[in-house]
């Protein structure tokens, strides 16, 4: 969690992604204050569960003050503060995925 108190929040956007790291698929959850562009959390797991994301829903609820369970399903809109997130997420990850091989790294440190 990176919110650190609870707080009154009109709207906020939840998604999803996946980023490849050593072989393996990473599924990272995100959510974001659409008003404030705060971020609000970040989970990571290996499998995309609905126990997974019922989990860090719960603790998203205990962020928000007005727990009003409105819910509207956007692809476009509100919903580009957390996709901007992710962009530079994987931005940076990719990086060091392309840079820092383990050819690379081994090479540097003899």
């Amino acid at each position: 969690m990176i919110a650190s108190k609870p707080g009154y929040r009109r709207c906020i956007a939840v998604d999803e992604t996946k980023l490849y790291v050593k072989d393996v698929w990473v599924y990272i959850w995100s959510v974001v204050d659409v008003d404030s562009g705060e971020l609000l959390a970040l989970e990571a797991s290996y499998n995309k569960s609905c126990l997974n994301i019922l989990t860090f829903l719960k603790k998203i609820l205990k962020l928000c003050i007005n727990i009003g369970l409105e819910y509207r399903h956007e692809r476009l809109g509100l919903r580009s503060s957390v996709e901007r997130f992710f962009r530079y997420l994987k931005e940076k990850t990719m990086v060091f995925h392309h840079r820092l091989s383990a050819r690379n790294y081994i090479q540097g440190v003899k």
